[in-house]
């Protein structure tokens, strides 16, 4: 699953952080995420494998912390979270 955000800040942004919770975690875990340029940064999580099969069916949630040169920070969305709903699927 690809995250993509569009982060920008005067001063210039230092780096931005997916946080996500999914199905198995325990706590927000933290994905740097890359710069893509221009105001593109992007990352990547996989899926885990687990005996109960994968996040399928399962809610998963995340937002992001950009912050800049200056250590100033800012989420996405502002003080929550973004709830995703992984689809199951059907292979054969």
């Amino acid at each position: 699953m690809t995250f993509t955000v569009n982060a920008s800040d005067a001063s210039g942004v230092a780096s931005v952080t997916l946080y996500y919770w999914g199905p198995y975690s325990v706590s927000w875990a933290p994905k740097a995420m890359s710069w893509s340029g221009g105001t593109t940064w992007t990352t990547t999580l996989t899926y885990p494998n687990t005996g109960s099969g994968s996040w399928a069916g399962y809610n998963f949630y995340v937002y992001v912390l950009a912050t800049d040169v200056f250590g100033n920070s800012s989420s996405l969305p502002p003080g929550s979270y973004y709830t995703i709903t992984i689809a199951p699927y059907c292979i054969g």
